[in-house]
């Protein structure tokens, strides 16, 4: 189940900017007052692309945005050349799904289709997979990635690290999947040297002002990566991060 689409069902419009950026459409994040209801449509939009293709159409809604810059000047060719260079589906994008994620995040939200809309829609009115073909192409994934994955020798512990003992001048107080916490002296240091690592290497970064938080975005060729560390301080115990 889906849920938690703004304010849609209370109020038609509102200024507030809740939520995560990357389902924002672009009048939340130009601080316009927005009809909910659009909004709410473009970010089941963003959705719906996430589920088909596992990965964000884009980061943010701006013109700094490297895809959505695309949708900007209406070039959607290269828009989903981006994306199909590092599409990990094991199928291709229809070209009635384009059809209607194009519509969907339209950057005139009058433009932006109607639930009505969608529903009579050439994509959402295609064939739809049975029980059993659904049941056998996950055991199918699932099989794959079972065969794909090495077992780990005894005592090994993976990491996504090339080269750990250089990388981790910190040793770590826990280690989870995605996760790692460090002590260290001084919070106001260490949110500093991000800062200078990000400026460095010229990677857009955003630090929030009521706490220690920076969020990083480091952009490549065919696909971009989010960061985001936290500084955890807790009264007369270490400083974690």
């Amino acid at each position: 189940k889906l849920a938690d689409f703004g304010l849609a069902s209370k109020e038609k419009s509102s200024t507030s900017k809740k939520g995560t950026i990357s389902y924002m459409c672009p009048e939340i994040l130009s601080g316009e007052k927005y009809n909910t209801c659009a909004s709410d449509l473009y970010a089941s939009a963003v959705v719906l692309f996430i589920m088909l293709t596992k990965n964000l159409p884009f980061l943010r809604a701006e013109s700094t945005d490297r895809s959505y810059s695309r949708i900007l000047a209406n070039d959607w060719t290269e828009f989903w050349k981006i994306h199909s260079s590092y599409n990990s589906s094991d199928f291709e994008i229809s070209d009635a799904f384009k059809d209607l994620f194009c519509k969907m995040v339209a950057i005139d939200p009058e433009e932006r289709l109607t639930i009505k809309q969608i529903k009579n829609h050439e994509w959402f009115l295609g064939p739809l997979p049975g029980q059993e073909e659904i049941a056998l192409h996950f055991a199918e994934k699932q099989q794959a990635n079972k065969s794909s994955v090495k077992p780990a020798k005894q005592g090994e512990r993976r990491t996504s690290l090339k080269n750990p003992a250089k990388s981790q001048k910190l040793k770590a107080v826990s280690d989870k999947q995605n996760t790692r916490y460090y002590k260290v002296g001084n919070a106001d240091i260490l949110m500093d040297k991000i800062i200078e690592f990000a400026k460095k290497n010229h990677y857009r970064f955003k630090k929030c002002p009521d706490y220690f938080r920076v969020i990083l975005q480091i952009e490549e060729i065919s696909k971009s990566t989010f960061i985001q560390m936290n500084v955890l301080k807790k009264p007369k115990e270490d400083v974690r991060c």
